[in-house]
């Protein structure tokens, strides 16, 4: 079973992103817990905040980074991008602003702009949009389609890997 640790602008887009994590439930997924706003505002320091991400992403298979307005300039967001391809998980992003929050309003879109997540590596400079896939909840049919975003993200994950650790 792949375990898929969401990650998103916590301050805007819980309900959206408890649509997408219900709707890969439904299809016999396994998602990491979302911290509800209590423990995210508990945790109150960045390095807390950080600590449980790291623990998110060392339990799951696969990143997927939910996107509407500002969730790039999210910097927990960035570190999630580039922990996830550091440690060769599965990573996607999906655009789902459109998808309508609790009183119906949708959100502007956002962007997949989250720097160099190579950072740090001496490997050289790598963006997002250069080696994961984004998809659009509402125009690619998301609830219909996760499951297979999931399922290539972490096939690809499993290629990154190994191509690794053959170079070392």
């Amino acid at each position: 079973m792949i375990r898929v640790f969401f990650i998103f602008h916590y301050e805007k887009e819980l309900w959206r992103a408890q649509i997408v994590k219900q709707t890969w439930l439904s299809q016999g997924g396994e998602a990491l817990d979302f911290w509800d706003k209590a423990t995210w505002h508990q945790a109150r320091s960045n390095e807390r905040h950080l600590e449980l991400i790291d623990t998110a992403i060392d339990n799951a298979h696969v990143t997927a980074v939910l996107i509407a307005q500002g969730t790039s300039d999210q910097g927990y967001v960035q570190y999630a991008v580039r922990k996830s391809h550091q440690k060769c998980k599965g990573l996607l992003a999906i655009y789902f602003h459109n998808i309508p929050d609790e009183q119906g309003s949708k959100a502007p879109i956002g962007n997949a702009r989250f720097g160099d997540i190579d950072q740090g590596t001496g490997s050289g400079r790598a963006f997002f949009w250069q080696l994961y896939p984004t998809h659009r909840w509402i125009i690619e049919d998301g609830p219909r389609n996760l499951k297979q975003w999931i399922a290539e993200a972490a096939a690809a994950s499993n290629l990154r890997a190994a191509s690794e650790r053959a170079r070392h």
